[in-house]
């Protein structure tokens, strides 16, 4: 549920990043329809499921798009390099922070985070019971 709620979150920092734009370059439809899509796409990919790392390899051109037009489309005009390396610095962070979101749910639900922490922990318990034995 927290997932959707920073999803619908992203679509509103998005929604109103497009509004910013003059008023003959504003598509009201369009603008929800980009803004809800990647709300939705980010709720999926920070989702603690295997298959969520599907979403977040999709997340990466969309919100880089997006945030390139935001940026290049307001004023006073933003160059292009430096738009170019800010919505590059904002997709790669919305996935990061995904990915973040992924973890901290997966591990509040008591699966373990990869299979060298499950080797580890069996390996300190080996070790605890052979010094008990001694």
């Amino acid at each position: 549920m927290f997932q959707f709620i920073l999803g619908a979150g992203l679509a509103a920092f998005i929604l109103g990043g497009l509004s910013e734009r003059t008023i003959e370059q504003q598509q009201p439809l369009t603008d929800l329809g980009q803004a809800a899509a990647l709300g939705i796409i980010f709720a999926l990919s920070a989702g603690a499921r295997r298959w969520a790392i599907l979403p977040r390899f999709v997340l990466v051109l969309p919100s880089f798009l997006i945030f390139l037009t935001i940026l290049t489309d307001r004023r006073p005009p933003m160059p292009f390099f430096v738009a170019f390396l800010v919505a590059g610095f904002y997709a790669l962070f919305i996935t990061a922070f995904a990915t973040a979101v992924a973890d901290r749910t997966r591990q509040g639900i008591g699966e373990p985070k990869s299979t060298e922490e499950t080797g580890s922990s069996a390996q300190q318990g080996g070790e605890r019971r052979s010094v008990g034995r001694l």
